[in-house]
């Protein structure tokens, strides 16, 4: 639950379907009464309320005001994300991840973009965290199966920015551009190909990015969405259609300008 000012927001639970309703209730001297309005967001995980922004788990951002979805900060497979915390004197948001160890990911709140880490490998960190705040300088507290845990933010390394390769021209001979990605499309008309990246490069993650195979050059990037991953080229490529895994989406973007021209946001079932 979450008070802000005269209104109440509070997950409302539906088991049967796995999903959750956020909603709000105007907070009168009598009670609580249901202001009517419609729920903003279907989930089953934690929602902060940070600057008139709902923050959730699952990496939605919900302007309180326009009670819409206005970003989505990738947090990847919703199988794992486990909590989130967010840090005003920081800037930053964190998300906790229940892989083999522990994983946390800060992301700077103003690009949506990985900026530092955490790796429990090192420190045999194999909990299972349901819950996570801030403590300011005494870093981040989860709730897990051990107790609770305190994690200092010295032991955050901070993400090194891409940066992009020396070009290497076509020259006849097998070129390797550094450039992580998970898919990759080439444009026959402008003869420029185009590669989505993953959450976790810095600089360059969830974003577009393009680059000329002729020139062997890393071009210009463009911050998406959650995830991207599979591309498709519209026939008289004007259009280039890319899906988001993570924010349940695809975007078609105007070319050669790489604008977003349509978002299509896709259902999200309780599996």
């Amino acid at each position: 639950m979450i008070f802000a000012g005269d209104v109440l927001w509070t997950n409302v639970a539906y088991p049967d379907g796995g999903l959750a309703t956020l909603r709000s209730f105007e907070v009168r001297p009598d009670g609580l009464d249901d202001d009517g309005r419609h729920p903003i967001f279907e989930g089953s995980y934690d929602v902060s309320l940070v600057d008139g922004l709902l923050y959730v788990t699952t990496g939605e951002i919900i302007d309180e005001t326009l009670r819409r979805r206005v970003a989505w900060i990738p947090t990847g497979d919703f199988r794992f994300v486990a909590a989130h915390a967010v840090s005003r004197e920081r800037d930053l948001i964190y998300y906790a991840f229940n892989y083999e160890s522990t994983v946390i990911y800060a992301f700077d709140r103003k690009t949506r973009r990985a900026v530092a880490a955490f790796d429990g490998a090192p420190f045999r960190q194999r909990t299972r965290i349901s819950t996570m705040v801030d403590c300011g300088e005494a870093g981040l507290a989860t709730l897990d199966d051990l107790g609770v845990t305190f994690y200092p933010i010295k032991h955050f390394r901070e993400l090194r920015p891409y940066v992009r390769p020396i070009p290497v021209a076509e020259n006849g001979q097998v070129r390797v551009v550094a450039l992580p990605n998970n898919a990759i499309i080439y444009d026959d008309l402008r003869r420029k190909m185009y590669a989505t990246v993953s959450p976790g490069v810095a600089g360059i993650g969830n974003g577009i990015v393009e680059v000329d195979p002729f020139a062997g050059s890393v071009g210009r990037d463009l911050l998406i969405g959650s995830v991207p991953a599979v591309m498709e080229l519209s026939p008289d490529r004007r259009d280039l259609y890319v899906a988001m895994w993570g924010s349940y989406q695809f975007k078609r973007l105007s070319l050669p300008d790489l604008a977003t021209a349509q978002t299509v946001d896709l259902d999200r079932g309780p599996i």
